[in-house]
């Protein structure tokens, strides 16, 4: 059975479009990280096999984030299809409401403030968090190209602007999945540097800074 899984998931590697695509975006991150996350505690950064580990989940976690783009698509269309333009007005305030407190919310937290034993909780909680938010500007898209009647110049900007929203988002996202348990492993460093100074019989406020 396991081995069918690797199958299925090398032949998925090679023909899922989504997939290729967020690979091929996130191929820079798989370099070695600088030293400034080398620190104890920060196991996905600092660890060769924890990192690509991650990273491979991740490009997982937007691929399956696109798929649901497209079946939001496809029912958005269908569903809208011949709505009058104050209903699509009202739709539109409602997406705006969700995409507001999705999108804020997933930008302001950090994967840094987490420490690495839950990181699969926060892998699922961004998946959740990302997927509400694309999935509402893709139905907002919807609902503007309905409202302006399918005007080609203002769909090219919107697809634009959605196009470089996504790839920015999978890139922060992934930056910010690389700092997990970053701020525990600074504090651990910064306590193990005060013993030392303690122990040196230095106080650190007496330290100067260059």
């Amino acid at each position: 059975m396991e081995e069918d899984m690797k199958k299925l998931e090398w032949l998925r590697q090679r023909l899922d479009p989504f997939y290729v695509m967020v690979n091929r975006q996130l191929k820079p991150f798989y370099a070695e990280p600088p030293d400034w996350v080398k620190l104890p505690g920060v196991v996905r950064a600092q660890n060769v096999t924890g990192r690509h580990k991650f990273l491979r989940d991740n490009t997982w976690k937007h691929a399956d984030i696109l798929w649901w783009n497209v079946a939001c698509l496809l029912a958005s269309f269908y569903g809208m299809y011949n709505l009058p333009k104050d209903v699509l007005g009202n739709v539109l305030v409602g997406l705006l409401g969700v995409s507001t407190v999705t999108g804020g919310a997933w930008f302001i937290i950090t994967f840094a403030s987490i420490p690495d034993e839950l990181a699969e909780v926060a892998m699922q909680v961004t998946y959740d968090m990302f997927a509400a938010f694309t999935c509402s500007l893709t139905t907002t898209f919807v609902a503007i190209s309905y409202s302006v009647e399918h005007n080609l110049a203002v769909l090219a900007i919107l697809l634009f602007v959605f196009a470089r929203v996504l790839r920015t988002c999978i890139s922060y996202d992934t930056t910010d999945g690389l700092r997990l348990g970053l701020d525990k492993a600074l504090f651990r460093n910064a306590l193990a540097g005060l013993k030392f100074y303690q122990n040196q019989g230095v106080r650190p406020e007496d330290i100067g800074v260059d």
